[in-house]
């Protein structure tokens, strides 16, 4: 491809493994690890089932076999470069295609820099957009929708073979978290007064299909060491786990995704109930997105918009998940203000933030 020019920076922070992965038709092919994936090396087409690793966190990959290292570098253009035989140049050219990426080279400034517009100023409070992927890579819904030919059948979250029952609906914790009557009832939600979730409000957790397999706690006593925030059921596989989805799932075509079970009923009560719940930070040390997650998203979304908390941590897991699912289908995560929740604000500030 002579005379086309290629950012290599811009490739790396745009483009992640996952997607070459999907482009490729390998993702059913690995086993999830908590940095991202592991298998046979697709490259020189190994055997060994952990020779192979992939870390979304820091879009790296590493052979431990037989391929060259130091020659195809460990990121995304090498990868590339390694599975068509290619230079990196002529590698990150393909990727450009792929992806609709600019080969253009920036017009010069007369002082020999790159001649950039100066961004526009964001009008406050509008949201800042920290992502907006245009869509899937070809066949990548496909991929996502179907399971590998060999992966093992994985435990599911049992249906719980009971209700709680007499629960309050009428705790003042409501009233002062501003949650209304009527989403109290749509929730299912209560303060229990015995048992496991003694003193707390709690939430009820369904699976995809519907079932009740469990009861999250939110306490409203002070915040110790033995009485946590948050308590989850025992037992539970949280990342089989999207609150809400089940009644969500075939709705609509976008889908709002909040860290927390308040959150979600913030925006819902604002007049967006085509939203899901991660179980975030406070809840599973880790507010990010699973691969179960993604292939629910995946199979019932075409879009998604990250509504994340404004926090360090929060912005940091909209910016992963969001390069998770950009292989998968249209993704824009907005920002909100430093240090806030979407349950943080009035349904009117919700509505001017989702109102894009």
């Amino acid at each position: 491809m002579p005379g086309k020019w290629v950012d290599f920076k811009t490739i790396k922070e745009k483009i992640s493994m996952e997607m070459v992965l999907v482009h490729y038709g390998l993702l059913n092919s690995l086993k999830q690890t908590p940095q991202g994936f592991k298998g046979p090396c697709p490259v020189h087409r190994g055997k060994h089932p952990n020779q192979f690793h992939v870390d979304t966190k820091k879009n790296r990959w590493n052979c431990f076999g037989g391929c060259d290292m130091e020659k195809f570098e460990g990121h995304v253009i090498g990868f590339v470069a390694a599975m068509e035989g290619v230079d990196l140049r002529e590698a990150a050219l393909m990727i450009a295609e792929w992806y609709g990426l600019s080969t253009e080279r920036p017009a010069q400034s007369k002082s020999g820099g790159s001649r950039r517009a100066a961004p526009a100023p964001s009008p406050a409070p509008s949201p800042a957009v920290t992502a907006d992927a245009p869509g899937p890579a070809p066949a990548a819904r496909e991929v996502m929708a179907t399971p590998a030919a060999d992966a093992p059948e994985e435990p599911e979250n049992k249906e719980l073979t009971f209700q709680l029952k007499n629960l309050s609906p009428d705790h003042p914790f409501f009233k002062d978290r501003g949650i209304t009557p009527e989403a109290v009832k749509l929730f299912g939600l209560g303060f229990c007064s015995r048992g496991l979730m003694k003193d707390r409000i709690v939430f009820p957790i369904h699976r995809y299909d519907g079932k009740l397999i469990g009861y999250l706690g939110r306490t409203v006593n002070e915040i110790t060491d033995e009485n946590p925030k948050w308590l989850l059921p025992p037992g539970l596989i949280k990342p089989k786990v999207l609150f809400n989805f089940h009644r969500v799932a075939g709705v609509a075509d976008l889908v709002i995704i909040v860290e927390g079970p308040l959150d979600l009923v913030a925006v819902h009560q604002a007049g967006f109930p085509n939203v899901v719940a991660l179980l975030g930070k406070e809840l599973i040390e880790d507010a990010s997105l699973s691969y179960d997650q993604l292939r629910l998203i995946a199979r019932n979304f075409s879009k998604a918009v990250l509504l994340l908390d404004g926090d360090e941590d929060g912005q940091e897991a909209a910016r992963r998940i969001a390069g998770r699912q950009a292989a998968f289908l249209w993704v824009r995560a907005l920002t909100l203000p430093e240090g806030k929740d979407p349950s943080d604000l009035e349904p009117g500030a919700l509505r001017q933030f989702l109102s894009f």
